[in-house]
């Protein structure tokens, strides 16, 4: 299927999201998350990629990454088709697993950076009400472990010692509340890629910019009709916004 290209981060960080099909369950026991958590350490170094925190919920996935090798959706898929192959034959299930393409969220800055591991560490506080210390499927613990399974140097640079870590994970921050505005912004994102991905698969394959003015109107009134303003158009395509505000 053709697809539009993933933004790509300067220094290689992302905030990664993947959800269950339809948010349905994907962790159903204790088993499962450990399965999981062991094909992440499984192809991370052939796939040149340092795992830096990790938050297993019910029904998604969040995980702060490095990419060192631009191999980050290979990783992503690696991981997503070893875990569905996995469940589908305990579960006795077929079909997709999660949700379309995994949202990656580029980390440019270092506070950007802190807020996401943050985010991503306190997911059971607010989800489950359950201190993250407490929560079994989170890297939280690797910071004091022998044997960190993540890459915990970066974190441990920034926080040098944990009562400095827990103050900063307990503090409240307006930001968070934005990584969450940010990830709905990225599934919207993703659901109109995979239209346009459809579309331009119905137009033989060709990339968005080779399409002919009647292929992209017609593209454009599609996303239109899904419920996408003009500005998630604009931002999408590239196409101005005086164009697509004409077509209907």
């Amino acid at each position: 299927m053709a697809r539009l290209p993933r933004k790509h981060s300067i220094n290689g960080f992302y905030h990664i999201v993947s959800r269950g099909v339809g948010k349905m369950i994907i962790f159903e026991d204790d088993m499962d998350y450990r399965k999981y958590i062991s094909l992440l350490f499984r192809f991370n170094d052939e796939c040149g990629i340092n795992i830096i925190a990790y938050c297993l919920m019910d029904n998604h996935v969040h995980l702060l990454l490095e990419d060192k090798e631009d191999n980050l959706s290979l990783f992503m898929k690696k991981v997503q088709v070893a875990y569905s192959y996995y469940f589908n034959a305990k579960y006795q299930r077929v079909g997709h697993l999660f949700q379309g393409r995994f949202v990656s969220v580029c980390i440019e800055d270092t506070i950007s950076f802190m807020n996401v591991y943050r985010y991503i560490i306190n997911n059971p506080v607010k989800a489950f009400s359950c201190s993250y210390d407490k929560y079994p499927w989170s890297s939280y613990s690797d910071y004091q472990s022998p044997s960190p399974k993540t890459e915990v140097s970066l974190i441990k640079d920034l926080f040098p010692d944990l009562q400095t870590l827990n103050s900063f994970l307990d503090a409240s921050y307006e930001g968070d509340e934005l990584i969450f505005e940010n990830e709905k912004l990225f599934a919207r994102e993703g659901a109109a890629r995979r239209i346009i991905s459809e579309l331009i698969d119905s137009f033989n394959g060709r990339s968005f910019g080779d399409l002919n003015k009647r292929e992209r109107d017609h593209t454009i009134k599609m996303l239109k009709d899904n419920g996408f303003s003009v500005r998630e158009i604009e931002r999408l395509t590239g196409i101005g916004r005086g164009v697509i505000q004409r077509i209907g």
